[in-house]
């Protein structure tokens, strides 16, 4: 496939890409690889969410000029940073409250599911027994507690480990949204403070 040499914007490479039956973004895409200059937002490059679909195809030994490159501390503090509010925080605790209600749902079903299982297996064996023509009788002991919460699935016993450090998590970080200075801490400090 080739273009022909000249200057393209967005909107001539979007209009050249329909005009072929093409995808304008994957045109653009593709574009981007076959140009000798690519002139662009440095957000393009420097934001790691948008720099992993738009520049992620840009060749290693490209030279990239920056212009108005005294902003771009600015833009590297912005596209790695967060901002977290009170109403945010509020909204995560809901959403972790209804995360446990349906771990605890699925925690209910496998447990019932198991309960019914072993009444069938229980009602067979006294059914064989029967035929049998023995003078026992199979009791129907019930399934003690500790085997149903072991037969909870893996998967399910984490993600009650993971309700309580989510729940650690929001907590450490409405401390951190009442304190009125910036705080610094390492990696290791964070998580001994988490666990209190």
């Amino acid at each position: 496939m080739a273009v022909p040499p000249g200057v393209y914007s967005l909107d001539d490479l979007k209009a050249y890409g329909t005009s072929k039956g093409w995808c304008p973004y994957y045109f653009a895409r593709w574009a981007i690889q076959q140009a000798n200059i690519v002139v662009y937002s440095y957000h393009y490059l420097l934001d790691p969410k948008i720099a992993e679909v738009v520049s992620k195809e840009l060749a290693r030994n490209s030279v990239v000029v920056f212009d108005e490159a005294h902003n771009i501390d600015n833009t590297c503090i912005d596209s790695m940073s967060v901002k977290i509010t009170r109403k945010l925080v509020d909204r995560c605790v809901e959403s972790v409250g209804m995360l446990e209600k349906e771990i605890e749902k699925l925690k209910e079903e496998n447990s019932t599911k198991l309960q019914g299982e072993y009444q069938k297996l229980v009602e067979g064996l006294r059914v064989a027994q029967e035929r049998r023509e023995t003078e026992q009788v199979l009791a129907n002991p019930v399934l003690p507690e500790h085997i149903l919460n072991e037969a909870v699935p893996g998967s399910i016993r984490k993600g009650e480990h993971f309700v309580a450090f989510l729940r650690r998590l929001i907590e450490y970080v409405k401390v951190r949204l009442r304190v009125q200075h910036v705080v610094q801490e390492s990696p290791a400090g964070f998580l001994t403070d988490i666990q209190k």
